[in-house]
C-alpha cells in the first residue's frame, strides 16, 4: 500500500493497520485456505483507501504468488 500511495503521492498514515484472519475454507472434495485482510487506515477517505488496496493487490509480490490459489478477501474497515 504504501508503494501505490507514494506513486500517487498520498501519505498513508504510520497508525495504519491491517488484520489478518487465514482459515481452511472447502473446495470441491477437499480444503483450500481462505485469507481476510482487514485494513484500517484512520483519517482517510474510505474510497481512496478502497482504491489503493485494490491496486495494491495488483501489485502486491504475495498476491501474484498466491492468485487463483487462495480465497483472499479484502475489507477496508
Amino acid at each position: 500500500m504504501k508503494y501505490v500511495a507514494a506513486l500517487e503521492k498520498i501519505h498513508i498514515p504510520d497508525d495504519t493497520f491491517i488484520d489478518a484472519s487465514v482459515g481452511i475454507g472447502k473446495i470441491g472434495e477437499g480444503f483450500n485456505v481462505e485469507v481476510e485482510l482487514k485494513i484500517t487506515v484512520p483519517g482517510m477517505d474510505r474510497a481512496q483507501v478502497q482504491s489503493i488496496v485494490d491496486k495494491s493487490e495488483r501489485v502486491c509480490a504475495y498476491s501474484n504468488a498466491t492468485h487463483g490459489n487462495i480465497e483472499l478477501k479484502l475489507t477496508v474497515v
